[in-house]
């Protein structure tokens, strides 16, 4: 999952939502520097991406993929899934999507001073290039993909990769509606033990032990 269904699976508490986005920002233990929603929400988007690159159908969806990019098929259906999302937000969120992105950028906004360095250095970009409603389309979320291949600091396959995605459109997206709905209730069962793991300080016990 990528940013807009990390979003979407967080609390709708601002720093649950900046704990989500986070994710990918922050490395190593989460500590005691963040506040317990944003740890919660950084510890939620690490147990989401654990549960979903294990899953079957994410396994199954990898093999689609042609053998010079297979090994960053992970990061293509990421990206992708989202596409669909945006494409069934309906089916899984009662706000429409134009108004829960505005939402995402005001929080990023005014709480700058939450966010980590990595998020505080591409949320201007993220609001300003509206990344987050990009992905409505094909060329939004091939956009998508290659800008994150300059973030790599070696040389990848990932500059055209929306190619497989369009070239298994619709075996990609029934995978994602079977997988996702899976995902937001692991994302739900998952969040309750975090929460009683961040206040009493006992280990994390994730819906997936």
């Amino acid at each position: 999952m990528n940013y807009l269904a990390h979003v979407l699976l967080a609390d709708r508490h601002p720093e649950s939502i900046i704990g989500n986005l986070s994710g990918d920002f922050v490395k190593g233990p989460v500590d005691a520097r963040f506040e317990p929603k944003i740890r919660q929400g950084i510890q939620l988007h690490r147990q989401i991406d654990s549960f979903t690159d294990q899953h079957p159908v994410v396994k199954a969806l990898k093999a689609l993929f042609s053998p010079e990019r297979r090994r960053y098929a992970g990061i293509v259906l990421d990206v992708g899934f989202d596409h669909y999302l945006s494409r069934h937000w309906n089916r899984f969120s009662p706000v429409a999507l134009r108004q829960f992105i505005d939402k995402v950028y005001g929080i990023l906004s005014e709480h700058e001073a939450k966010l980590p360095p990595g998020l505080r250095a591409i949320a201007p970009r993220m609001i300003s290039g509206d990344w987050l409603y990009s992905y409505r389309t094909l060329s939004g979320t091939g956009a998508v993909l290659d800008r994150l291949s300059r973030r790599l600091r070696h040389h990848n396959p990932l500059p055209g990769s929306v190619a497989e995605i369009a070239n298994h459109y619709d075996q990609i997206e029934a995978g994602f509606l079977n997988l996702f709905p899976e995902v937001v209730q692991f994302a739900s069962e998952t969040s309750q033990a975090l929460k009683v793991a961040v206040t009493t300080g006992r280990p994390v016990q994730s819906a997936q032990n």
